[in-house]
């Protein structure tokens, strides 16, 4: 059985046909303006990102799907037992994750309002003023 996949040969990607010599450059364009990532092995670390932070990160995102009865430390433990893609490390990933992700959630909670961009406060704001006095002018017309 033939497999075509895209290996990295002296900087440059080819398409290659497992099992053969058949090599053929791949001329994309789109794909050498993202030359940058060619070296990324981990989809969960980067130069500019450690693991920690990117599992900290999802936990962060799921626990905003959940609410407050959620319990980040089981989800931070199930991640790097079960996501071999990541190449999380038990007992050093999952450790820094949750005091990443304890400093995020309280991060998060002291912000407040401030968590969200100028133009939704002011968007905010003018759709609480056209609610709570009919008599003001409706600013979101």
């Amino acid at each position: 059985m033939l497999d075509l996949t895209m290996v990295r040969r002296n900087d440059r990607l080819f398409y290659h046909l497992t099992g053969t010599s058949f090599y053929k450059e791949v001329s994309a364009e789109s794909l050498n303006r993202h030359r940058a990532i060619w070296d990324q092995e981990l989809i969960s670390e980067n130069a500019a990102v450690y693991r920690s932070e990117y599992l900290s990160y999802q936990a962060m995102n799921e626990s905003l799907r959940h609410g407050t009865d959620w319990d980040y430390a089981a989800y931070i433990d199930g991640q790097t037992e079960r996501d071999y893609a990541a190449a999380y490390l038990k007992g050093v990933h999952n450790t820094d994750a949750a005091v990443i992700y304890q400093g995020l959630r309280k991060l998060r909670e002291a912000l407040g309002i401030l968590q969200f961009s100028p133009a939704l406060r002011v968007a905010d704001n003018f759709s609480g003023i056209a609610r709570t006095n009919p008599h003001k002018p409706n600013y979101c017309n």
